[in-house]
C-alpha cells in the first residue's frame, strides 16, 4: 500500500515536483510530494550554510543541487548514505537563504521548515528500518 503526502505540492500542480520516496522492506512506498520551489529554497539554505572550499567536497543531495545533476536530470536518485542527508538537513538555517526577498512572509518560510521536518522524519525512519529512499524530479 502506498501513502502519498501532497501537502507541499497542493496548488502548484503543473509546476516542478520533487518526490521523496521511501520504499519499505515489504514494497510499500511512502511518498512526499514537494513543489520544486520549496525544495530548492531548502537546499539553497543548506548549501549556503555548509562550509566547503571546493565543490568537489560536496556529497549527496547537495552535490546534485550544486551541479543540477542526477535527480535534476529526471533520473531517480538513490540515497545511499541516509545519515549524510540527515546531517545535511540539520544544517538548515533560514538566515542562509541567498534570496531572502523570497521569504517576506511565512507563506514560504513555514512550509520550508515543515518540509525539512517531514524529510528528516522520513529519513530517520528509513535509516532505522533499513529502507531505501529515492528522490525524483517529476
Amino acid at each position: 500500500m502506498n501513502t502519498v503526502n501532497y501537502d507541499y505540492y497542493k496548488s502548484f500542480e503543473g509546476e516542478g515536483e520533487i518526490n521523496i520516496i521511501r520504499i519499505r522492506k515489504n514494497g510499500d512506498k511512502i511518498i512526499l510530494k514537494i513543489w520544486q520551489g520549496y525544495f530548492d529554497l531548502l537546499l539553497d539554505a543548506i548549501l549556503n550554510g555548509t562550509e566547503f572550499k571546493d565543490p568537489t567536497e560536496l556529497k549527496g543531495i547537495l552535490k546534485c543541487y550544486y551541479y543540477l545533476s542526477d535527480f535534476y536530470d529526471y533520473e531517480p536518485y538513490f540515497i545511499d548514505n541516509i545519515a549524510l542527508e540527515i546531517d545535511n538537513l540539520i544544517k538548515f538555517n533560514v538566515n542562509k537563504i541567498s534570496n531572502k526577498k523570497q521569504l517576506k512572509s511565512d507563506l514560504l518560510l513555514t512550509p520550508i521548515i515543515e518540509i525539512k521536518e517531514n524529510i528528516l522524519t522520513l529519513l530517520n525512519e528509513a535509516l532505522a528500518m533499513g529502507d531505501e529512499v529515492y528522490i525524483k524530479l517529476v
